[in-house]
């Protein structure tokens, strides 16, 4: 049978002290991996929101302008009707994550 490692806990040098340290410092890289998360998803999220109301600004005006030109306009009826519901769904995770909070 083998001999336990210095490092196992069932060995008799082993370092309590040390795993205590190496247990605290893995929490906090976890709690830094974790804020740096939800940092980046809220950047994210932002960007993709300014992104989307760009979109539908854009959309609507062509569409207006195609509608009242008498030019086809279902393309942009459907690019403007997605970026909305994107709005939309982005919107409903904001608030879904602000009340789990």
């Amino acid at each position: 049978m083998p001999e336990p490692h210095p490092y196992d806990a069932d060995s008799e040098g082993f370092d309590d002290a040390g795993a205590e340290a190496d247990r605290r410092y893995e929490e906090e890289r976890e709690e830094k991996r974790v804020r740096r998360n939800a940092a980046s998803t809220k950047a994210v999220a932002w960007i993709t929101a300014v992104a989307l109301a760009f979109l539908l600004y854009d959309s609507s005006g062509a569409l207006v302008s195609a509608v009242s030109d008498d030019r086809p306009w279902t393309a942009h009826a459907v690019t403007a009707g997605l970026a909305a519901l994107g709005l939309a769904g982005l919107l409903a995770a904001g608030v879904r994550a602000w009340r789990r909070r």
